[in-house]
């Protein structure tokens, strides 16, 4: 019987590794000596996550003419993570005939989000740095905030969450001359994807099917 196995992985090293978190994929394939069928799996999964943006951990931001600095170590909503599968078994029904079944899936997770809310970083950066001096009621204003919120600088406007089926059945046939070569194949696909708005808190889902088959 031939074997194989591969495995592959990556991951971010420390403070370098800016949203690279583990990642890898595997993939096993089987035949047997008498070569009457042969199957293979696959499966892979990417992940990263929010962005580390700017010098020093810090993104830089000039709105109006102004420049301050935005205290962000990271961008909210930039973060991803992609999953796929993979199945194929074939037989080998005689010698010039070969009939095979694939099947894919990939899902997928992700979110938008929307410029730089300048006045949220402005407040934070600039007015409560100077609360002192503008009054008790702004010190106890920049008080009960609780301190700076990353998600109202980058707000998140939308996630996503897609998923993709493919299923496919083919059929070959070969003659012992070059007269005969037929070749058939039956398919499905569909493709669900499911956003939610966050700010409207509007759920909206699609979905798409297609089907068909060919014969040559």
């Amino acid at each position: 019987n031939a074997i194989g196995l591969r495995l592959r992985s990556s991951i971010g090293v420390g403070s370098w590794k800016n949203g690279n978190d583990p990642s890898g994929s595997a993939v096993f394939a089987l035949k047997p000596e008498d070569g009457r069928f042969d199957f293979l799996a696959g499966y892979s999964r990417r992940h990263t996550g929010d962005y580390e943006p700017g010098k020093h951990g810090e993104a830089f931001s000039y709105p109006d003419g102004g420049g301050f600095t935005v205290p962000a170590d990271t961008i909210t909503g930039t973060g991803q993570s992609m999953t796929s599968y993979l199945g194929k078994l074939g037989w080998n029904l005689a010698p010039r005939q070969r009939l095979q079944f694939t099947a894919t899936r990939t899902e997928a997770r992700f979110s938008e989000t929307s410029e730089q809310n300048y006045a949220q970083a402005y407040l934070y950066q600039v007015e409560c740095a100077n609360a002192a001096q503008q009054g008790q009621d702004m010190v106890d204003y920049c008080d009960s905030l609780g301190g700076y919120d990353m998600s109202q600088v980058y707000p998140i406007t939308s996630t996503s969450h897609v998923v993709s089926d493919n299923l496919g059945l083919d059929y070959s046939l070969k003659g012992d001359g070059p007269l005969l070569d037929l070749k058939a194949k039956l398919y499905r696909a569909s493709t669900r994807m499911d956003t939610v708005a966050a700010s409207e808190n509007i759920d909206n889902r699609t979905r798409t099917d297609t089907y068909g088959g060919f014969l040559t």
